[in-house]
């Protein structure tokens, strides 16, 4: 695949992200607020989808750093669940994770593809936005498939 057509399938990937959002906020609505707060693991399923919007906004000024500088390292952004997930409604954390995957898309959209394939050092291992994109798509999915097991453990 070229370039050009990866480019355009990660956005699809990435912006595919808001609508599994709003279909889960459909079938957040059939559960109990406690179903969606209580701990399975090292955290509740809204734990877990408030670690997208923070993997999201921690991400969001490491691109920007990236494809600003000329050789700038770069960390990877592990976002833990935080407490305050919880004491939000559902709707909210769902607000917020859309919003920060939205504002992400907006971003890499505007990118040059040159911008694109520039390959950078990030947690000491040569990457460029393809990798760091490909593997934020692929722990979406992994936190989708950890929500899933949890919410068919309740159900």
């Amino acid at each position: 695949m070229s370039p050009a057509g990866m480019r355009r399938a990660l956005l699809l990937q990435l912006g595919h992200l808001e609508e599994e959002l709003e279909a889960t906020r459909v079938v957040g609505r059939h559960l109990l607020p406690a179903m969606l707060t209580a701990r399975s693991g090292d955290a509740s399923v809204q734990e877990c989808y408030g670690q997208l919007a923070e993997r999201d906004r921690k991400m969001l000024p490491q691109l920007k750093h990236m494809t600003a500088l000329p050789h700038p390292a770069v960390s990877s952004p592990i976002a833990p669940a935080e407490a305050s997930w919880n004491e939000m409604t559902f709707g909210e954390v769902l607000d917020a994770a859309c919003a920060a995957r939205r504002t992400l898309v907006a971003f890499v959209r505007t990118l040059p593809l040159a911008a694109w394939t520039r390959t950078e050092v990030v947690d000491g291992k040569k990457s460029d936005m393809f990798g760091l994109l490909h593997q934020l798509t692929q722990a979406d999915a992994e936190l989708l498939q950890r929500v899933a097991r949890q919410l068919n453990q309740m159900l």
